[in-house]
């Protein structure tokens, strides 16, 4: 008897599962129906169903949480917390037209906004409490001739004017680090603003990097791609 219980269970289980994923009849149904089916087989009593096969507490926790949220959710603290703060990121967000009246937009709703560009475009445009990171390109990405001297001065200006912006090099080679060190020292960036070096831990070890700064007593932040150590290897989805 014992047997035939516990392979009429994995019979009905297999069935309620691949009814499940063909997503054919609702999951509800078909999980109400496996449990009957439990039940008027004699696999499962319903006093061991309610005593050991059921979390009252979590069930409870459940419908608390679908009594109480709604009712916070209607006054948009939810939303407001979501967008507390705003980065705007991906491709070079200056191109586009409407990334002014948005970012106008997110300060006037009392929002923190960072904009990170690659420095190829004038920054005069972007307002003052907007905090800027630009990815100043380095030689082997291939678009270190786009960068725009005039907003190393122009970032200069807004620190005078109480502006909270960054500098960023990407570092992917010996060759590459060295070019960031000469434009730091030369135009004296840790001076000015914090300046940070970020590896392509592909093509330059981090630990070597961190080697470097410290002998030649470079005022930079070392800076890890999060998504490398998170999911290293993966190229997409981070």
């Amino acid at each position: 008897m014992h047997d035939l219980a516990f392979w009429g269970s994995v019979i009905v289980f297999l069935l309620t599962y691949a009814l499940i994923i063909s997503e054919k009849i609702h999951r509800m149904v078909v999980a109400t129906a496996g449990g009957m089916l439990m039940l008027l087989f004699g696999f499962l009593t319903q006093e061991t169903a309610l005593k050991d096969n059921i979390d009252f507490n979590t069930l409870g926790l459940l419908i608390g949480m679908m009594i109480l949220v709604p009712i916070p959710r209607r006054t948009g603290v939810f939303e407001a917390v979501a967008i507390w703060a705003a980065k705007i990121t991906g491709g070079e967000p200056l191109r586009q037209a409407g990334v002014y009246p948005l970012m106008q937009t997110l300060l006037d709703a009392g929002r923190s906004v960072l904009l990170e560009t690659n420095g190829s475009l004038p920054l005069c445009g972007v307002p003052d409490a907007v905090g800027i990171i630009v990815d100043l390109k380095c030689p082997d990405s291939g678009m270190a001739g786009h960068n725009l001297a005039d907003n190393l001065a122009f970032l200069r200006e807004r620190k005078r004017r109480g502006c909270f912006d960054e500098i960023k090099f990407v570092l992917s080679s010996l060759d590459d680090y060295h070019w960031a060190r000469e434009v730091v020292e030369q135009h004296r960036l840790d001076r000015v603003l914090p300046v940070l070096f970020s590896p392509v831990r592909e093509r330059l070890d981090p630990a070597t990097l961190a080697q470097l700064l410290l002998e030649h007593r470079l005022n930079v932040r070392l800076q890890l791609q999060l998504h490398t150590l998170l999911w290293p290897g993966q190229s997409r989805g981070v």
